[in-house]
């Protein structure tokens, strides 16, 4: 199997670095696709070219692909320009021999063990999907049980996505819904986890960023400051610490803190 891995990238590139290191010993190729502005036009972090340059020239990524699209505050038309940026980063892979392909964003990690342990599983079946572990305010803050929802994490790389009814009898991110699905996976908590920093940020202002131009805060005026207002209100007593596994911690007081004070 070789594996191809599209990263998505306009907000949370502080994960960026941390999350490539977590999948490239696995990966065959990567790449980046990347904006310069939201949906919305909202400008990404004026760091973010120069950052995606180096991890190139450091061999964390592959191929770096520029996403051009006109702004907008149509909700169909924001689904569709994400859904092109997601089939970017696959089309590449495709060219480059990969034989399966696994589409993230920034702030997704997953134990090296766990899909080390998986890896003859994943060639096994069309998709395979994850459970997903949510984290708030910091990168250790996890929230104690896991989210409703399911992630798809590797399919063989030549199907499309295509937003379908779930065939996998769990509730799964609709954006990566592939087609067609004749066997998959779902894969059990102690088998393998998506580990996302939902609501985490390096601070305040690249929260804001991550929903800057979200499709779902455009329909209504104000959703977006209530959304915000919960998740600074999040109960502690449902939140758990754990280890900094993932390094982003370490990554933010040292290399990331003096590229974003820049």
């Amino acid at each position: 199997m070789k594996l191809g891995v599209g990263f998505v990238i306009f907000s949370g590139a502080e994960f960026l670095k941390p999350a490539l290191l977590n999948i490239r010993p696995f990966a065959h190729y990567i790449v980046g696709a990347y904006s310069l502005f939201s949906n919305t036009g909202e400008p990404a972090p004026a760091y973010l070219e120069n950052l995606l340059f180096q991890l190139r020239n450091d061999g964390l990524i592959d191929e770096l692909v520029l996403h051009k699209h006109p702004s907008t505050k149509v909700f169909e038309k924001m689904r569709l320009f994400n859904e092109d940026k997601y089939k970017l980063g696959q089309a590449s892979c495709l060219r480059n021999g990969c034989s399966h392909y696994m589409l993230r964003d920034c702030d997704e990690f997953y134990f090296p063990e766990q899909i080390a342990k998986q890896w003859d599983i994943f060639s096994q079946f069309d998709c395979t999907v994850a459970p997903i572990q949510e984290y708030f305010h910091t990168p250790i803050s996890k929230v104690k049980g896991l989210s409703e929802l399911f992630v798809p994490v590797i399919h063989k790389i030549e199907l499309e996505y295509k937003r379908k009814s779930n065939a996998f009898g769990v509730l799964v991110d609709g954006k990566r819904i592939v087609q067609p699905i004749k066997t998959f996976k779902v894969f059990k908590p102690e088998e393998l986890t998506m580990h996302h920093m939902t609501c985490v940020r390096f601070n305040k202002r690249e929260l804001l960023r991550k929903y800057e131009g979200h499709p779902h805060f455009i329909k209504k005026e104000g959703s977006l400051k209530n959304y915000l207002k919960s998740i600074e209100d999040f109960p502690i007593e449902q939140l758990e610490k754990v280890d900094d596994k993932f390094k982003i911690l370490e990554y933010w007081k040292s290399e990331f803190g003096d590229i974003y004070n820049k």
